[in-house]
């Protein structure tokens, strides 16, 4: 899943894509790997907290992780069948 979202937003301005952790104390730690952390630069145009509230307010909504100068996706809970509609989600927020 975090491939499929990696893959997704490869090649946009700006953002940094690392697969990592989001554990149960909300901090990130290299493995196991269970979200994508997108750092959001100047260059992408727009910041984490608007690709949040982006991803909040649309269709389906998507909640995600705002940690300083990055949006986290954690995917673990993520049925497999909305997958694809997650990668599009996401995407789209950062056009």
């Amino acid at each position: 899943k975090v491939q499929l979202l990696s893959s997704r937003l490869a090649g946009k301005p700006g953002l940094d894509l690392t697969p990592m952790c989001f554990t149960m104390e909300e901090t990130l730690v290299p493995e196991p790997v269970n979200c994508l952390r997108i750092r959001v630069g100047v260059e992408s145009g727009t910041t984490a907290t608007e690709v949040d509230d982006k991803l909040q307010v649309g269709d389906p909504s998507v909640l995600a992780h705002v940690v300083d100068d990055a949006l986290v996706v954690v995917v673990d809970s993520v049925p497999d069948e909305d997958d694809e509609l997650l990668a599009e989600r996401l995407s789209a927020a950062f056009s």
